[in-house]
């Protein structure tokens, strides 16, 4: 028997922190995720989310039996994070990103990115020059 999921879409606004102390923006994304995508995460021997939650001091088996959405959120954070920092070449703060919960994709959405079952879309990002800095502030 084949277990369905429903699939949850998160909206993600990725910054840096600029030479000024300020966060800059770099790209907006959106995550599709799935409660198995947190299983599946979990059993992986690098998993995204065990390490980020070690570095926080939380318990992974306790947050996703207690907090079963903000795993996926933040799942489709990190995951966007790093497709963030793949693809501009900038060093990203520890910290994940702030997560809204959506109800479809917006128009122009580009896939980027599907991995461990989690989707990535790439929605805005701002004009960079050659040193991976905003263009707009140069």
């Amino acid at each position: 028997m084949v277990k369905w999921y429903m699939a949850n879409l998160w909206d993600y606004s990725i910054y840096k922190e600029g030479d000024n102390g300020r966060k800059v923006f770099i790209a907006e994304y959106i995550s599709e995720t799935t409660p198995r995508n947190v299983t599946e995460d979990l059993r992986l021997e690098h998993s995204r989310l065990q390490y980020y939650l070690q570095f926080k001091g939380v318990d992974a088996a306790d947050y996703r039996k207690n907090f079963a959405l903000r795993n996926e959120a933040l799942l489709g954070g990190l995951k966007a994070k790093s497709v963030c920092s793949r693809t501009f070449g900038v060093r990203l703060p520890l910290e994940a990103p702030a997560a809204r919960s959506i109800g479809q994709l917006p128009k122009g959405a580009k896939l980027v990115s599907t991995e461990d079952g989690v989707r990535v879309w790439q929605i805005r990002a701002a004009e960079m020059n050659s040193e991976g800095r905003d263009a707009s502030l140069c």
